[in-house]
This record gives structure tokens, sequence and C-alpha cells, in this order.
């Protein structure tokens, strides 16, 4: 879906919702994301949800009144109900624990979701390890850049995760994501890159502790991947 209304995170997110779904947008901030999928046609009703009141407000204030779509006060999946018939969940910008926190809800099971569109803003390999664990290992993913900052988009379906690429252990691949390795997606080598150079500048400054050892796993894990990358594209 390539949307004027949506920016380019948010455009990743709408294009793993497939037509005719049911949406919950839980945490749905602006509303763009809900507004965008029914203009569109392609969701045929959606919920979006605000954690407070307060934020529930400033949503309705900034939609308005839709058709087929409903707002909703509560914390994570509190406000869904099973009698929504839900297809499709998104959680879209929170942390990788927040999002792991909320699929972790008991009442996700009696929710009938089909399908979970995640954009993880931090630690995404936390999300992967959690839905790889929970039987959720049927996966694309996108990766997009917007004002010099990369954005994963996880889409994750009931099934078995597709065997490691060669030469990358199990932890390399959660970072780096199954899907887009396969494919050897474009947006891969730029922002490995990036990631490499950014936890150099770090090591050149940071003193021994936690940080320094942090930086030095993830830069270690940008350059397999880079390695894996360049042989990749030199073997064809």
């Amino acid at each position: 879906m390539r949307s004027a209304f949506l920016d380019p995170r948010l455009d990743a997110v709408a294009s793993f919702v497939p037509p005719g779904a049911r949406v919950a947008d839980v945490g749905a901030d602006h509303g763009l994301l809900a507004k965008a999928l029914l203009r569109s046609g392609i969701a045929r009703s959606c919920v979006a949800t605000e954690a407070s009141p307060p934020r529930l407000a400033r949503l309705t204030l900034r939609v308005g009144a839709q058709a087929r779509l409903e707002l909703r006060c509560g914390d994570g999946l509190a406000p869904l109900r099973p009698e929504d018939g839900l297809d499709v969940l998104v959680l879209a910008g929170l942390g990788g624990a927040s999002i792991v926190r909320i699929l972790s809800q008991p009442r996700r099971g009696r929710l009938g979701i089909r399908r979970y569109v995640l954009q993880p803003a931090t630690d995404a390999a936390c999300v992967r390890r959690w839905l790889l664990g929970n039987g959720l290992g049927r996966m694309d993913e996108r990766l997009v850049e917007m004002r010099g900052r990369f954005h994963t988009v996880i889409a994750a379906e009931n099934g078995n995760a597709p065997p490691l690429p060669a030469a990358l252990d199990e932890d390399d691949v959660l970072e780096a994501g199954a899907p887009l390795l396969a494919r050897r997606d474009p947006a891969l080598l730029p922002y490995w890159r990036s990631t490499l150079d950014r936890q150099r500048r770090i090591l050149r400054e940071a003193t021994p502790g936690r940080g320094r050892s942090e930086a030095l796993r993830v830069a270690g894990v940008a350059e397999r991947v880079l390695a894996w990358l360049a042989e990749a594209r030199r073997v064809g």
C-alpha cells in the first residue's frame, strides 16, 4: 500500500494488512493508520486504542467520526473483545519489550487473531525470539529508512520458521531478520553499515562497563552480517 497520508514507516505497516481484514491498532497515537486503511478500503473495520483517557481524547480529536472505526481506552489487549472478530493486530512504534509484554497477555489466545503486524522501535530481535517461541514463525519483514533512521516491520502468523542462512548463527539471524536475509533486502547493507559505524564511534569513547560490552556485541553482529552479505553478493 502506498498512501499520500502515511509516512514510509506506517506505509510499510499498512502493506502487511490483507484486504478485507478487521484490524486492531493498539496504541494508535494519531490514528493515521486506521484512517488510511479504511479510506483505501483495505480494512473492513478498525478498532483503535489508547492506554489512557487523555490520550484517547487526543486521538478522538484527530480522527473525528469515522464509519467502521471504533475508539477504545485501555492497556494493551484489554479493550479488545472476541466478538470483534479481529484478523490483524497492529503494534507499531513501541519498544520490543513492550510489544512482547502485550503479546504475552492471556487474553490474546481468545481474540482469534490470524496476523500480527509489529513495528518495534527497539530490540526487534527480542520480538522475533518471542514470535518463534510461540509458534508464530511464519514471518515476513520490511526494513524502511525514514529521515536517516531505519524501521523494522514484521508480519507474523502461525507456522514454522525457515532454515537458518548458512554461516550465521541463530542470534545473528534474530538480529538481522531471516526474511530480510533470505531475499538479501537492499536496505540491509546501509542499515548494518550505519550500525557498525555507530558502534565504533561509541567504542572510541566508551569506558569499560555495560555500555561498552553492548557496543562490542552489536558491532560483532554487524561485522558478521556484512561479511555474510558480501559473500552472498560474491557467489551471486
